[in-house]
């Protein structure tokens, strides 16, 4: 909805109320003529530390991007995707009139992945064919200034149309889009936006106001993209390093893949794995797929065991029936030699019996190991949990002892000012909201001077009274005249008697 508001300056502003609080990070454009606004705050920073876009193949060695982009042009090296590092945004004030904050950054930079995989753009184009999208987000220091930090994101880049322009070297700014959540005006310290509810205190960003520019603290922070752009509103959000990919790249990535899934596929738990390799073993060594256990290897064996000693009873009665007959005898000697080689086979069942008992054993070893490890996993873990928390502990009370020291030496300032100053109640509060916007770098060199005041009129001598009836020329005296009036008594004695000598007559 369109509405239209009135600021303390009684300058009109019309705008979008939908569109109010979005972040479009390139530079704010002038409606009337076309051109930037030219403010202090316009002025570009220059960064402490220059740096060019460092250019990597898949295994990080460093590549000449020129000799890549030719060989891409050319056809002989054939390029899938460009994984780019880019600082997006930074902590500090921009030349949208916008301040962030670091802890809202931290907070809120899981936004670009989540509730999915924000797209790249170009000149935050909303409609567009994405150039890639965003797969990695994190805030940390920035490379390119020490007094800020950077939500710096990895952008996987498919666009062929942009793989070339970011080689050649013409895509290398970006700035972010998203949406503000809470808005706190530095001029007057109100909250004008909270719970997607506006009441605008008469400040705007951008305008002056009793000399002193107006800027918006936004927090709570939802990124939706980040763009490719030309003239971006944070000097430090630029491309950092692009990492160059190759289809040989990809084939290497699915194989290596393929084979962790592989691997994870078949991983079975320890323990099931030890147990299907005895038991193969087992029936390696029975020389039959049907058993399956210890029972039915056992039932083999007293069957065969059975079978033998029928057989040797056999042969005993055939050998006292047929003694005489020579063919029965050869006959009683192959079934001697059968019953001997059956019970050998009862002998060699008897250890695989015991070969059984030993591996059950050596089972039941493995899964106490097993379970010993799992313990010791379970330890380590919540040793990192423990390590985690006390690490977020040490980070919360330095992020409080840093909001002390700053919250001091604003103090310390505001009590120079008005020391030197005189400064009245609402001024006070005005001046601390004010330093309380600014780099801590900056307070501690801030230098409280004394504002221009009106010196009261001075009285050569307050205990004469001007005679008003007198011309000019009597109210001038030579060196002798200023000298007999500023006589006086020369101790209090004298002074007191001149008095009571003046009241007696």
């Amino acid at each position: 909805m369109l509405i239209n508001i009135k600021d303390e300056n009684n300058k009109e502003f019309s705008f979008d109320d939908e569109k109010l609080f979005n972040i479009s990070g390139d530079i704010i454009q002038d409606k009337k003529n076309g051109n930037a606004i030219t403010t202090t705050a316009s002025i570009r920073h220059r960064v402490n530390k220059v740096r060019d876009i460092k250019f990597v193949d898949a295994n990080n060695n460093s590549i000449d991007p020129s000799v890549v982009l030719d060989e891409y042009n050319s056809g002989a090296k054939n390029i899938s995707a460009l994984d780019v590092d880019i600082e997006a945004t930074h902590s500090g004030p921009n030349h949208n009139f916008c301040i962030y904050t670091e802890e809202s950054m931290d907070k809120d930079a899981i936004s670009f992945m989540n509730p999915f995989n924000k797209p790249m753009l170009k000149n935050h184009d909303d409609y567009s064919e994405p150039l890639g999208r965003i797969n990695e987000a994190h805030c940390g220091p920035s490379a390119l200034t020490d007094e800020r930090a950077a939500i710096h994101i990895r952008t996987r880049i498919t666009d062929k149309d942009a793989i070339p322009k970011i080689l050649d070297g013409r895509y290398q700014t970006v700035s972010i889009g998203g949406t503000m959540g809470t808005v706190t005006c530095n001029i007057c310290g109100k909250t004008i936006l909270k719970d997607q509810k506006f009441n605008f205190c008469g400040h705007m960003r951008g305008e002056q106001y009793k000399g002193k520019t107006c800027y918006w603290t936004a927090t709570d922070i939802e990124y939706n993209e980040c763009s490719i752009v030309n003239n971006p509103a944070d000097d430090y959000a630029q491309i950092m390093k692009v990492t160059v990919l190759t289809n040989s790249d990809d084939k290497s990535n699915d194989s290596n893949n393929n084979k962790e899934e592989s691997d994870m596929a078949g991983n079975v738990s320890t323990a099931d794995a030890m147990k299907k390799s005895i038991g193969e073993l087992i029936d390696s060594i029975l020389g039959t797929d049907n058993v399956t256990d210890s029972q039915t290897a056992a039932e083999d064996i007293n069957e065969t065991s059975d079978s033998a000693e029928a057989s040797a009873e056999a042969e005993v009665e055939a050998e006292v029936t047929d003694s005489d007959n020579t063919e029965s005898n050869e006959a009683n000697e192959a079934e001697a030699k059968d019953a001997e080689q059956q019970s050998e086979e009862v002998n060699d069942t008897s250890d695989l019996e015991q070969q059984v008992t030993d591996l059950k054993a050596s089972l039941e070893e493995s899964e106490g190991k097993i379970k010993e490890l799992e313990d010791q996993i379970e330890t380590l873990n919540n040793e990192i949990k423990s390590a985690k928390d006390e690490c977020d502990s040490y980070k919360e009370k330095c992020i409080a002892l840093a909001e002390s020291n700053k919250s001091m030496i604003v103090d310390s300032i505001i009590e120079k000012e008005i020391a030197i100053n005189n400064l009245t109640e609402d001024k006070i509060e005005e001046k601390k909201t004010e330093l309380m916007a600014m780099s801590t770098k900056d307070l501690s060199s801030y230098e409280v001077k004394a504002q221009d005041r009106r010196e009261p009129a001075s009285v050569a001598n307050p205990t004469l009274v001007e005679d008003s009836n007198k011309d000019d020329n009597s109210n001038s005296a030579d060196a002798n005249t200023l000298a007999d009036q500023a006589k006086t008594p020369e101790i209090l004695e004298d002074f007191v008697n001149e008095i009571v000598g003046k009241l007696s007559k």
